[in-house]
């Protein structure tokens, strides 16, 4: 009599590929979040370094806007504003051509440095194409006739009519009172690896 003996069936082994793939996404989900957040911190950190810049930047606005506003409210000093004022960042013209980019923009430009230490360069331009002129010079006492970003003050209109807030072209309206005179404040900060803030904004004030 024989006896036939059946050898067991091999066993493969599924576990095994099931958690190499697992331990494999487990890794690389796990690299991804610490990847998102340390991103996330570095955003956050950004963030927080550009409003410190730009709160320097708008210390260096106020500060420019108080000298304009008080040589422009005196009348012992409200002449200083037709010609450059180098030791208050005060230029008397402007040449829309150069943007805040260009190096030529920041010509007589100051620097200062604000509570914290930080150094804010600021730079004033009357939007006038003419400089070392009032905003109406002209013809004999100037060789041209200066042309200037004007503006109806509140509450007043033109001899033909023009509302408030309206620019005046050379070729346009003729106030009959003295209107508001446009100047850009521009301030900059410089940060770290090139980066940095520049904050800007315009004013009017009466002639």
């Amino acid at each position: 009599m024989e006896t036939s003996l059946r050898l067991p069936a091999r066993q493969r082994g599924v576990a095994l590929p099931i958690a190499l793939i697992m331990f494999v996404m487990m890794l690389v989900t796990s690299i991804y979040m610490m990847r998102s957040s340390s991103n996330s911190a570095l955003m956050a950190g950004n963030l927080a370094y550009e409003r410190t810049l730009s709160r320097s930047a708008d210390y260096g606005l106020s500060i420019a806007f108080d000298w304009l506003n008080t040589t422009a409210s005196l009348t012992a000093t409200k002449g200083l504003l037709n010609s450059d004022q180098a030791a208050n960042g005060y230029v008397s013209s402007n040449n829309p051509a150069i943007s805040y980019r260009d190096t030529a923009y920041w010509a007589g430009s100051r620097t200062i440095t604000d509570p914290g230490g930080t150094p804010v360069e600021y730079v004033i331009h009357r939007l006038c194409q003419y400089g070392a002129q009032p905003y109406n010079g002209g013809p004999p006492d100037f060789p041209f006739s200066n042309v200037c970003v004007q503006s109806t003050p509140s509450g007043g209109t033109t001899a033909t009519g023009a509302r408030t807030g309206e620019s005046l072209a050379s070729d346009a309206s003729s106030y009959g009172f003295l209107p508001e005179i446009h100047y850009v404040i521009t301030a900059r900060v410089p940060g770290l690896k090139g980066a940095g803030v520049v904050n800007q904004f315009v004013v009017m004030i009466g002639a």
